[in-house]
């Protein structure tokens, strides 16, 4: 069965709907007439719609006085697998989620297990990034670590060391090789931005990035210990499986998925979360096409997403009336990395660290 080119009500023209042919004629067609309802019923959705009731918004819209590590632990749930400058972190994102945010939370957090940091850095870049992860989301955090395998160590033996050895402290390391621990630190963060080694907490990167590691003698060689990050990489790791773990991540985030998006934030090529995407498509768990009417790229989405989006279109919820401040480099934002920013004479908006967006209802 060949389905006809679909139009909205808005006159804009989709993509063909991709129809298993596999399926009984009978079911061909019940699916694309899920297509069609889902395709052509109301109005397009304004990306001030979709803003509000974006799943990554509801902490910092909703931002909750709560202390402790149970909330911590759900935010970096939420953002896990996001790469962002790494004083980002205790500086924007987790202030703006938990008010009463404590740095020895994060750290308990790490040193206990239950989190685990990798880092990354382009050659051009200033500062570092790194993306938290739960240590319980192997299939979130393995292809990461499979992108960086296989290739050359910047430095090998100090590397070789930490493979051999497991985690171990920097005043281990530093008889081990028979030099001073400060004098380590320099290759062992090579090795993090890498994203073959990391510390089992996160002290290390909070001094290095206050520039405190480059005062060899503040900086404590017992904060934490050091491995190599191929001991989290499973030797049955399923490349499908994961692919399919990280589509699930970004529409529970999300709720909607482009190629954009995927292209910025996601450790696969979009032909591999497109297949993912097929596959929940002929499960009827995800449906494709133009929602937002200012987003002029294929969109996939849960039908009670986009069921939602139309029913509250009209309806701006009580939190969002509210001013809010949001960083632009916030992985909440999703202006520049799944929305086109809007067009404002004389103004140009970016998503670089220091710019903020004022939002209130649809302005």
């Amino acid at each position: 069965m060949n389905p006809p080119m679909c139009r909205s009500k808005l006159g804009k023209k989709y993509d063909l709907v991709h129809i298993p042919s596999s399926l009984p004629l009978r079911a061909q067609v019940k699916h694309w007439q899920h297509y069609c309802l889902v395709w052509t019923d109301g109005e397009g959705i304004s990306s001030f719609t979709y803003l509000a009731h974006m799943p990554l918004r509801r902490k910092p819209t909703d931002r909750a006085d709560v202390p402790g590590m149970d909330l911590l632990r759900e935010i970096i749930e939420d953002l896990q697998g996001f790469f962002l400058p790494v004083s980002h972190w205790e500086s924007i994102l987790f202030p703006t989620r938990q008010l009463s945010y404590r740095k020895q939370d994060l750290d308990t957090l790490c040193s206990s297990g239950e989190i685990v940091w990798i880092g990354r850095k382009e050659p051009k870049e200033k500062e570092g990034r790194i993306a938290f992860f739960l240590a319980e989301s192997s299939t979130l955090f393995e292809p990461c670590l499979a992108i960086v395998n296989h290739r050359p160590a910047s430095h090998p033996e100090l590397l070789r060391l930490l493979q051999e050895k497991g985690a171990i402290f920097l005043s281990k390391l530093g008889i081990e090789t028979g030099r001073p621990p400060s004098s380590l630190l320099e290759e062992l963060f090579q090795l993090v931005w890498d994203g073959q080694a990391a510390n089992d907490q996160f002290a290390p990167l909070r001094l290095h990035a206050a520039g405190i590691s480059k005062k060899q003698d503040k900086f404590k060689s017992g904060l934490g210990r050091w491995y190599s990050l191929d001991t989290l990489l499973s030797p049955a790791f399923d490349k499908q499986s994961s692919a399919m773990q990280w589509t699930h991540h970004l529409l529970a985030r999300f709720g909607i998925i482009t190629k954009d998006l995927v292209s910025g934030l996601c450790p696969f090529p979009w032909e591999a979360i497109q297949t993912a995407l097929r596959q929940l498509e002929e499960w009827g768990l995800v449906v494709r096409g133009f929602f937002i009417t200012d987003l002029h790229a294929l969109q996939f989405a849960t039908r009670e997403f986009i069921a939602l989006l139309h029913q509250h279109a009209a309806n701006t919820p009580e939190s969002q009336q509210k001013f809010n401040l949001l960083s632009a480099a916030d992985p909440a934002n999703p202006f520049g990395l799944l929305l086109p920013w809007p067009e404002v004479t004389g103004i140009s908006f970016s998503r670089k660290s220091g710019n903020y967006l004022a939002l209130k209802g649809n302005q």
